[in-house]
């Protein structure tokens, strides 16, 4: 068990081993056409078992085993500036690594090992691929405005004929699939086997789901083993992942869930958070495409889930973060839906939460007005205020789109049982355009001046 040099001759010959195993897996794949029926090769896999804390103390001042139980995972020995009484034991731990093999007597490393490092683009924090991607440029994205309802004086707050007209996430989905056909190897979209519950249908004209294994026939699952769409598995943890591996290696994708179940990953949306703040600090690090979220089955609509797919709590636990790295959009209907998207594509080193409605609701916006509350992140809405400038009476706001529904019809009765009653009515689409930053150097970007919230709110 403390053969060191054993146990690292072993190491090297099985990694060795499982690098030519790889590189013939890719050769038979590439060059060979094998694996083209889904049948998934056998890649090495390495399994090391060592005892924790081996090469450490093995046993502390009173006796007590160190190496391969639990105070391994502690401060193993308890030296400190007024107690040395371990200090034999630090120094017999310390040399056992042989420094005087790995370093010149005035600490610079010895030629011989420093010549081992890797060169070029070969060091991990040189390499294309995990700084930014190897092809850092945008998505070629469409005009989302091809993808708009037509709303006028005639149609705005009604239903159209065509009922998928009326789904937000449905007229996304057409967007969507232009995206996709334009993007064929830089845009994926992950989702925890809810896709078709999401009424992305539009995507699902350009592209399948992609699976890795042999695909049964009889099937109806759009599988292929080439697609766009990864959804197979109803796990968020893994779409969340693939999603985040995906956009730090430069490309883009979208991971869409219910709200309830966002909430599974929120600590690894954390982590990817963290990830985002400290890379921006290092003058070295390229910029990333951002992380793009889709919640559906909100908490204001009762779906036939009804309670248990329902938690707005991701909103919270992202807005507590730095905000300049955070956006949360609730656009209330297809046409600012699809600007916001547009929107969020286009932007870098940020998390995008959008709360979207996949249910058929009424449709407000032109895709003028859409443009400017996706892009300013709010709007007086001319059309239902009776006093969109100057004093008024009352100021109403909503953000999303069952609040913009209620609010919309809220405004209709006051104004026919009150017709003199001055009101403004603000739709806010990026909800953290309104957070006020109290701490010194905390100034967000997105943040209002209190002269341009006093514009719309007083």
């Amino acid at each position: 068990i403390h053969d060191y040099t054993a146990y690292h001759e072993l190491a090297a010959k099985v990694l060795d081993q499982a690098i030519e195993d790889i590189q013939a897996i890719q050769k038979d794949a590439r060059e060979n056409g094998k694996y083209q029926d889904g049948t998934i090769p056998a890649w090495p896999v390495i399994i090391a078992r060592l005892p924790k804390g081996w090469g450490g103390p093995t046993h502390d001042e009173n006796g007590d085993p160190i190496e391969n139980s639990f105070r391994a995972h502690q401060v193993p020995l308890p030296l400190a500036q007024n107690d040395l009484k371990t200090l034999p034991e630090f120094e017999s731990w310390m040399t056992s690594y042989k420094p005087e093999e790995l370093f010149n007597t005035d600490g610079s490393l010895k030629d011989e090992i420093k010549a081992i490092a890797p060169k070029g683009d070969k060091r991990m924090s040189a390499n294309t691929i995990t700084n930014g991607g190897a092809d850092r440029s945008n998505l070629k994205l469409p005009n989302w405005r091809d993808f708009a309802n037509d709303i006028n004086d005639q149609t705005r707050g009604k239903e159209f004929s065509d009922s998928k007209r009326n789904m937000d996430m449905s007229t996304l989905s057409n967007y969507l699939g232009a995206v996709s056909k334009l993007n064929p190897t830089r845009f994926r979209f992950f989702g925890p086997d809810e896709t078709m519950s999401n009424r992305l249908w539009g995507l699902f004209e350009e592209t399948p789901r992609q699976w890795m294994k042999k695909i049964k026939e009889p099937q109806d699952e759009l599988l292929s083993p080439a697609g766009r769409i990864i959804d197979s598995q109803l796990s968020e943890h893994q779409a969340e992942g693939w999603l985040e591996g995906y956009t730090l290696t430069g490309r883009v994708g979208i991971f869409a869930s219910y709200e309830s179940f966002l909430r599974v990953v929120d600590t690894m949306i954390t982590q990817h958070f963290k990830w985002l703040r400290q890379a921006a600090e290092q003058t070295w690090r390229n910029d990333y495409p951002s992380l793009n979220l889709i919640a559906t089955s909100t908490a204001f609509q009762q779906d036939h889930n009804g309670y248990t797919h329902q938690d707005p709590g991701l909103l919270t636990h992202l807005a507590e973060k730095k905000s300049n790295f955070i956006r949360e959009y609730l656009p209330a209907d297809g046409n600012t839906l699809l600007a916001v998207q547009a929107r969020a594509f286009s932007e870098r080193q940020k998390v995008n939460l959008l709360i979207a409605s996949k249910q058929p609701r009424q449709q407000w916006f032109t895709t003028d007005e859409a443009d400017v509350l996706a892009n300013e992140g709010l709007k007086i809405i001319d059309w239902a205020s009776t006093a969109p400038s100057g004093d008024v009476d009352i100021t109403f706001a909503s953000a999303g789109t069952e609040p913009t529904v209620e609010t919309l019809a809220a405004l209709w009765l006051i104004n026919q049982a009150f017709p003199e009653v001055k009101f403004r009515y603000v739709n806010v689409v990026e909800l953290l355009r309104l957070q006020k930053k109290s701490e010194p150097n905390m100034n967000d970007e997105r943040e209002l001046s209190d002269e341009e919230f006093n514009k719309f709110f007083q």
